[in-house]
């Protein structure tokens, strides 16, 4: 296998050194010292990856430069070196358009795993920005805010990040989660939605964890649930926002050990899904009045998306009646093709008893008349006259 190509981003020539040491035996590394000079070398011989330093003393930030990048290559891979794994700082170089990123003394192993990880998520975001220039499945509009929202799907959907899409009812936030999940390297597994608003909690946790047999009155057999029925997919979790504090502390800990038990049950199953939520609430004043646990916010929102709502997207209008009228008209001709067909079965149905009926020994209207029996009869001598009287 050739070795890939890395191309790092960094003012510190201490860092820069070490890392061209640390990486030799599996990276060909070119170094700048300044995005500038990066920008320069990017454009001479494309990297397999970038790594690109958060923070410089002079000049523009790591952010800048990504975003620099980006107009210069919007699909080579980036992973942002930072001096600590908080987890603010990793959804932060996210939301700016890195792929992944690593600490400053990372273990070679998992900086070539993060690498290839990276390089797959650029393959997908070229892939899903040919998929967003047909159109995002059913989110129409050539507004501004939906050429960004789905900007912000081609970039984010190829990555393994917790999306939380938030935007009023009605919006669209399920569209944005289904076009997520297909411009993702999980596309061709299930995706999977469940509102976190269930009227009681039994019935909650029976469709997210499933249950065994015997687990509650009802319950005569095992039953697989949501979260493991959409292993290695995607399971949409909508309404959160309505979820009480016991479902929230019982997602929180499938999302803090990637495990769960069905109810009713004792083995603790490891599962493996993309969560992409919504909500339409005010999360965060309902994290202020104590009804939504602050840990389960950050742990749900590597990622927020907002979907305008119509009104600030008016000039979408006429594409969206157009759509709808489009689509009446097309399940009216499937309504009437359907009764065609109906009709079609139902004519084909009673010519095949036609043709049974004829094909079956004459007993019918073929055979002579009981009248007609009695004469021949009677010719042969066999049947007295007062035999045909009645």
């Amino acid at each position: 296998m050739s070795r890939l190509r890395i191309l790092l981003i960094d003012d510190d020539p201490a860092f820069r050194a070490r890392f061209v040491a640390f990486g030799a035996d599996l990276f060909d590394t070119a170094t700048a010292a300044t995005g500038e000079e990066g920008l320069a070398r990017l454009r001479a011989e494309p990297p397999d990856a970038v790594l690109l330093d958060i923070e410089f003393e002079r000049g523009p930030d790591g952010f800048e430069i990504l975003r620099a990048i980006r107009q210069a290559d919007p699909d080579v891979p980036v992973l942002m070196v930072t001096g600590d794994d908080r987890r603010d700082t990793a959804a932060r170089a996210i939301a700016a358009g890195a792929d992944d990123f690593i600490t400053k003394s990372p273990d070679l192993g998992v900086l070539e795993a993060r690498i290839h990880r990276a390089r797959e998520i650029s393959a997908w975001r070229a892939h899903a920005r040919t998929l967003q220039s047909a159109g995002t499945g059913e989110l129409l509009g050539d507004s501004a805010p939906m050429r960004r929202l789905r900007e912000e799907i081609a970039r984010v959907g190829p990555k393994g990040v917790r999306v939380l899409v938030r935007g009023e009812t009605g919006s669209g936030k399920e569209l944005v989660a289904r076009a997520l999940h297909a411009s993702s390297p999980r596309r061709d597994e299930k995706f999977l939605p469940i509102s976190a608003a269930e009227a009681t909690d039994e019935l909650f946790d029976s469709t997210l964890f499933g249950h065994e047999r015997g687990a509650f009155t009802g319950a005569d057999q095992r039953r697989l649930g949501r979260l493991e029925l959409a292993h290695r997919g995607t399971l949409f979790l909508d309404e959160v926002g309505k979820s009480n504090l016991m479902r929230q502390g019982k997602l929180h800990r499938v999302l803090d050990t990637g495990r769960f038990t069905r109810l009713g049950g004792h083995e603790e199953i490891p599962v493996d899904v993309r969560w992409i939520t919504a909500a339409n609430e005010n999360l965060e004043a309902r994290i202020q009045e104590g009804r939504f646990l602050e840990d389960l916010y950050h742990r749900l929102a590597d990622y927020t998306i907002f979907v305008p709502p119509l009104r600030d997207r008016l000039e979408d209008v006429p594409r969206l009646v157009r759509a709808l009228a489009d689509a009446f008209t097309r399940g009216r001709v499937g309504e009437r093709r359907s009764r065609s067909a109906s009709r079609s079965r139902l004519a084909r149905k009673r010519a095949r008893a036609r043709s049974r009926r004829q094909a079956r020994p004459h007993f019918g209207r073929h055979q002579p008349s009981r009248s007609g029996r009695l004469r021949a009869l009677a010719a042969r001598g066999r049947v007295s006259r007062g035999a045909s009287g009645g």
